[in-house]
């Protein structure tokens, strides 16, 4: 059973994307009705989520200060519905404001949504008490129902309300030209119902410590990397996070503004601004200390290129497969050739999307993973869902590409489509092919997401220290939403001649192969950022179909490299050590060992030219046991010396085989050890050795 206060925060969040997909699938419509064309219309769409996104490091700063994270939500809750009722007015036959409404939207609905998007889903883990044995796995379970959740919200949105803006509600009275006024004021309701819902669960809420939520972890960052700047990458992580405004900046009018210099410089300035984060991030020991700052920064290059590359193909069901289903036949009753009879708009196909995420969820996680963790023997990797979820995401775009083929073959029907762009002031015509083809794709982008969306956000949660668990969801949403539909903005306007008003004189396949061979990069890029991440990534352990990493500091001594050393030692030896039982005075034999090995080491050294021997300790303070450190890496105190061991099992393995020779026990000690500072075998040793 979830915690109580679990109900209200997941119904803000439900009200919230049901309200976001409602202006997310119509805006672009209602774009077009003013004037707007069909690829700046859906650049003006993507920009304005990238601004929601962007609003998500507000909402992390103010709940990361005293003002906290429950009015945090519950003050942007408020701001979010006042500025979608604000839309809804611009809307009326009589007003039509795009100033007014741009208002609204880019200002109180983008501020509400971002801001209390990575509140939402921290507050709800958060409820979840760590003395309960099985809190880790009931979180992973909140993770995936709670992204279940948020696509039942937005089906309710594409079956109904998107549908009830361009065509209206006949059955009740409501006309086309109040369609939008209508759709939008019951998605306001509903967001107002949040704010009073969210509010009333205030004695629910698990509440953690002040420290957990005041620590001003803004100035943390900042001061962190001010003492990095000496350092090359000190430097380059600097240039990143600078340029990320100006790339929000320059993306925005973009949009607005069509001109080829601002294109090229977006491109730039987003390539270099992501290029920096990456590289610098993958290395933060070369200008960080150790600890929360350098632990949250560590999950920066994986979050940017998975979720950015995932992004700009997962953005294409916002843009051009609703322009693609716009000119298909979208009629609800195919003998009904009038202009007032109900059509069904482009996005209502996209609520294929979340159907199968709410049908997929419970599937995958309750299955389809287990029943591949049974076959294979162990947990679905990370590795295995993302690319599976690219690949489904990069098929969609070929299935897309495929159905354009088919429609561009097909006769034009003497029907005007409510939802396509206006050329010399009428809808362009559908063409007589059934709209409902363009399910295949919605849903095959939906099983991608299914894949790979819930494992970067529970990266973000899990790979946080507790007071920075906000601030990276943050980021994590930003990298989610802001900067892929930054960037795939760009590629709108650039990609302008193949997506005219009328799709008859354009190239649409052609923008679909585009996103595939991107998603064919983002999987090699994922690939090679996470081989080059911190070990504790490649480490992670899988519940619940959801990544959940080992964050302590043992687990970073767990490496692949482990299975190679077990392997090469020798067969009797690893037989031997498997059927010892470990025990402290298997511990300080293995003290004894080594210490005798170093000092035939340094005894060789000497009579070979006099020079000072290691003293077998690394730089960071911890034995290499001749290599073997990768079983048993035992802490002590700083090294006086600058060896690193010699990289080699062999003189453990031959000082072990000549031990048992001389008919000595293993699994006894004949002599105290020398005491060598405080220390303790890591949970590796024990492990693979018992």
């Amino acid at each position: 059973m979830f915690p109580a206060g679990i109900i209200f925060i997941v119904l803000v969040e439900f009200c919230e994307r049901l309200c976001y997909y409602t202006f997310a699938g119509t805006q672009k419509t209602w774009l077009q009705d003013r004037g707007y064309s069909n690829s700046q219309s859906s650049s003006i769409n993507l920009i304005w989520a990238e601004v929601c996104y962007v609003c998500c490091f507000v909402g992390g700063w103010l709940a990361s200060t005293r003002f906290g994270i429950f009015r945090t939500i519950a003050i942007l809750s408020l701001a979010y519905a006042i500025g979608t009722y604000l839309s809804a007015v611009a809307a009326l036959p009589n007003v039509q404001s795009v100033p007014f409404y741009l208002v609204g939207t880019f200002g109180l609905v983008a501020l509400g949504s971002g801001g209390i998007k990575p509140n939402v889903c921290t507050m709800g883990a958060n409820q979840f008490d760590p003395s309960d044995p099985d809190a880790e796995e009931k979180r992973a379970s909140f993770f995936l129902y709670f992204y279940l959740t948020i696509n039942v919200g937005s089906a309710i949105s594409h079956a109904f309300l998107s549908s009830w803006a361009t065509s209206g509600v006949p059955s009740i009275g409501v006309e086309i030209e109040y369609g939008y006024f209508f759709a939008w004021m019951v998605a306001a309701s509903f967001m107002f119902l949040a704010f009073l819902v969210f509010v009333s669960g205030y004695r629910s809420y698990r509440k953690l410590p002040p420290a957990a939520d005041e620590e001003p972890v803004v100035r943390l960052f900042v001061q962190a990397l001010k003492q990095g700047s000496s350092f090359a990458h000190g430097k380059l992580a600097i240039l990143g996070w600078s340029l990320i405004p100006v790339f929000i900046l320059v993306s925005i009018v973009n949009a607005f503004a069509e001109s080829p210099t601002l294109k090229i410089a977006s491109a730039i300035v987003a390539v270099v601004c992501i290029g920096s984060l990456v590289i610098a991030h993958l290395n933060n020991k070369a200008f960080l200390p150790k600890g929360d700052v350098s632990d949250c920064l560590d999950c920066v290059p994986l979050l940017l290129v998975g979720n950015l590359f995932f992004g700009i193909l997962q953005s294409t069901i916002a843009s051009v497969f609703q322009s693609q289903a716009c000119q298909m036949d979208t009629r609800q009753d195919r003998s009904d050739l009038s202009y007032e009879g109900f059509q069904y708009s482009g996005d209502f196909f996209r609520l294929a999307n979340p159907v199968t995420i709410v049908i997929g969820t419970p599937l995958l996680d309750r299955v389809i993973y287990p029943f591949i963790r049974q076959v294979i023997g162990r947990e679905v990797s990370i590795g295995c869902k993302v690319v599976s979820g690219f690949s489904f995401a990069i098929c969609a775009q070929l299935v897309a590409a495929s159905i354009e083929y088919a429609r561009k073959g097909a006769a034009v029907l003497p029907v005007p489509s409510h939802c396509a762009p206006k050329v010399d002031g009428e809808h362009v015509h559908m063409s007589d092919i059934n709209s409902f083809y363009m399910v295949a794709p919605y849903a095959m982008v939906g099983i991608g997401e299914i894949m790979v969306n819930p494992v970067l956000q529970h990266l973000a949660y899990e790979g946080a220290p507790a007071s920075m668990k906000s601030l990276l969801q943050a980021f994590n949403l930003f990298a989610m939403g802001a900067l892929p539909n930054g960037v795939a903005s760009i590629i709108s306007q650039a990609l302008k001649q193949q997506v005219p008003n009328d799709l008859n004189k354009g190239d649409l396949p052609m923008v679909y192969f585009i996103n595939s061979g991107i998603g064919f990069l983002g999987i090699v890029s994922f690939f090679a950022v996470f081989y080059l991440s911190p070990e504790r990534f490649r480490q992670g352990r899988t519940e619940k179909g959801v990544c959940a990493l080992e964050s302590d500091s043992e687990s970073e001594a767990v490496s692949s490299e482990v299975a190679t050393l077990v392997a090469m030692l020798p067969e009797n030896v690893a037989h031997a050590e498997r059927k010892v039982e470990i025990d402290e005075s298997t511990k300080h034999e293995l003290e004894e060992a080594h210490e005798q090995t170093l000092h035939r080491q340094q005894e060789k050294g000497k009579r070979k030219g006099g020079g000072k021997s290691s003293k077998g300790k690394t730089e960071e303070g911890c034995f290499n046991c001749g290599g073997f450190g990768h079983f048993a890496r035992e802490c002590t105190e700083p090294s006086h010396g600058k060896g690193k061991g010699n990289g080699s099992y062999g003189n453990f393995s031959r000082q072990y085989s000549e031990s048992r020779g001389k008919g000595k026990s293993f699994g006894k000690s004949r002599r105290t050890p020398k005491a060598s500072g405080p220390s303790k075998t890591c949970a590796p040793l024990r492990g693979v050795l018992q």
